[in-house]
């Protein structure tokens, strides 16, 4: 499907086009797809490799290995938080879970009125939104929910939260989709519409160009603010790493919040940073989890992971809707065992004996607090602080999902917080309302003091 510049290339030399496109993932593809549509000759670039279906297993080793940054244990400088980035053909979209949710109404206004972006409230924006719903073929219809979603479900129904079926761009939504529980992990069966069944496909067959394995060093400019293309270092045909410009008048640096910042302080383009704030302002919406043992199994690892979403505690600690969602994870064994807690090898070793019967929520933060991109020896490092409105965010969200795991009948439930006591906590039986609610309690109790 893709023409892959590089298969071809075997030794130093320039290419010429009319636009260069750095990074392959949600913005970058539509880009190219536009662009190529219109006439321009396009070349996509990307530094991770392009796997086709019959190459994946859809195996959680090989998934984190191939499709994600640093191989999925890229963290903040001091360790506080791991960052999951998609570093794939197609972006972070080749490896995210299939829940479709638009920007929220309440931040298109906050960037409109505080930031004086008025395009967000115009109905041109939606338009746009919808096309690229369209393109995606995002729909609520016939989802089905796996065992974590209708627990989430059944929780917030009896706590009376709102809770509701998330737009899903999978071909197919239904029980017993193929592949649907590993689309974190590399979308095998290729029913997730992500960039590389769409947008990318869609630039494919308008002419664009594409090279993979190919790292971009620098934009090229000619000092006074024009750029002239890019530098790379491109893996050729011999399997060699060669150094390939590409001269273009128009570069599209579109590879994440992570490496844009890097590549365009690397390049050192006059005026770019005229502002200081290139790097600043890395928001990642932190996250905690709960984990809940229930009485039989949930299989968490089956079927789509996100098809709900729970917006109990959206408004935040002061109302200003920086708060969080309560999501159901994709959760893997390996998964699993990052976001229990650690209380010792044994103990350890009984939690993932119940893995099985384990729902895990996630609570995900909308951060008001923010970090860096800094570059080390040429390279992105993250310097992110855990603001104190975000971490009271993050603790009443664990209050909550415990709350919705105990209405659901949960024989315990456990936070990934290894200094709170007896965690996971065991509850009465659901046959003792009065001291399963007050065992509930206490250890919310326990959850907000540990921080």
């Amino acid at each position: 499907m893709y023409t892959m510049v590089n298969s071809t290339i075997e030794e130093d030399c320039s290419l010429d086009y009319d636009a260069v496109v750095v990074g392959s993932g949600c913005g970058g593809s539509v880009v190219a797809a536009e662009l190529s549509a219109a006439g321009a000759n396009v070349l996509v670039i990307d530094k991770a490799r392009y796997y086709t279906r019959a190459e994946m297993s859809g195996s959680e080793g090989e998934g984190f290995d191939r499709y994600y940054e640093k191989g999925g244990i890229l963290a903040t400088m001091d360790s506080g938080i791991g960052v999951l980035a998609g570093s794939a053909f197609g972006g972070g979209s080749a490896i995210n879970w299939a829940c479709c949710l638009e920007t929220p109404w309440f931040v298109r206004k906050e960037w409109a009125n505080e930031h004086n972006l008025k395009s967000f409230v115009q109905p041109s924006f939606q338009a746009s939104i919808d096309a690229v719903k369209r393109r995606l073929g995002v729909t609520t219809e016939g989802v089905a929910h796996n065992g974590g979603n209708r627990l989430l479900l059944e929780g917030c129904q009896k706590l009376g939260h709102t809770i509701k079926t998330t737009g899903q761009n999978m071909a197919m939504v239904g029980e017993g989709s193929p592949g649907n529980a590993f689309i974190s992990a590399g979308d095998r069966h290729g029913i997730k519409q992500a960039a590389p069944q769409t947008f990318l496909k869609d630039a494919a067959e308008s002419g664009a160009h594409f090279a993979d394995q190919t790292y971009v060093s620098k934009v090229m400019h000619d000092g006074k603010g024009q750029v002239l293309g890019v530098k790379t270092k491109m893996v050729g045909a011999n399997g060699k790493e060669l150094k390939v410009n590409v001269n273009a008048k128009t570069v599209i640096v579109s590879c994440g919040s992570i490496n844009t910042p890097a590549l365009l302080l690397r390049s050192g383009i006059p005026q770019l940073n005229r502002s200081g704030q290139l790097g600043k302002n890395l928001r990642l919406h932190p996250v905690s989890t709960t984990v809940a043992i229930m009485p039989e199994a949930v299989n968490i690892w089956e079927g789509a992971p996100m098809t709900t979403v729970c917006d109990s505690v959206a408004a935040g600690p002061t109302g200003d809707f920086y708060g969080a969602k309560l999501e159901i994870p994709s959760t893997h064994p390996g998964m699993l065992s990052v976001g229990l807690p650690w209380q010792g090898c044994r103990e350890f070793k009984d939690l993932m004996l119940t893995a099985d019967r384990c729902h895990v929520t996630i609570v995900l933060c909308r951060d008001k607090g923010s970090g860096e991109v800094r570059l080390v020896n040429g390279e992105p490092r993250l310097y992110y602080p855990l603001a104190s409105h975000d971490a009271e965010s993050l603790i009443n969200g664990l209050v909550e999902s415990i709350r919705i795991s105990a209405a659901c009948g949960a024989e315990s439930i456990g936070t990934a917080q290894s200094i709170v006591k007896d965690n996971p906590r065991s509850l009465p039986p659901v046959d003792q309302p009065q001291e399963r609610q007050r065992a509930v309690e206490e250890f919310v109790n326990d959850v907000r003091a540990a921080g």
